[in-house]
């Protein structure tokens, strides 16, 4: 089989983002996908395109709006999972 690469590598998390998806290493597929679950289980979706925040997801993602849309859900995760250089940015 071959090695994982890009979006299917496995990757470190930060311990906020393992806090609520689960421990890592874990694809940045299926970190997506575990957030859209989390995301739905708190009654999260407003209007299909919007998201709302409760205080978990506004620690992660260091912010005080209440609503943001889903297009900026990868570029809030970023920070929280390992780059090329293997750095964490969230925890540097």
């Amino acid at each position: 089989m071959a090695k994982a690469t890009g979006i299917t590598a496995p990757k470190k998390i930060s311990k906020q983002l393992a806090s609520i998806i689960g421990k890592g290493p874990i694809s940045r597929g299926d970190v997506m996908k575990k957030i859209w679950v989390y995301i739905k289980k708190q009654d999260g979706m407003q209007d299909g395109r919007n998201i709302n925040l409760n205080s978990d997801l506004q620690e992660l993602f260091n912010t005080k709006k209440k609503v943001i849309s889903m297009f900026d859900l990868a570029k809030l995760l970023s920070p929280h999972i390992e780059n090329a250089q293997g750095e964490i940015a969230s925890e540097e």
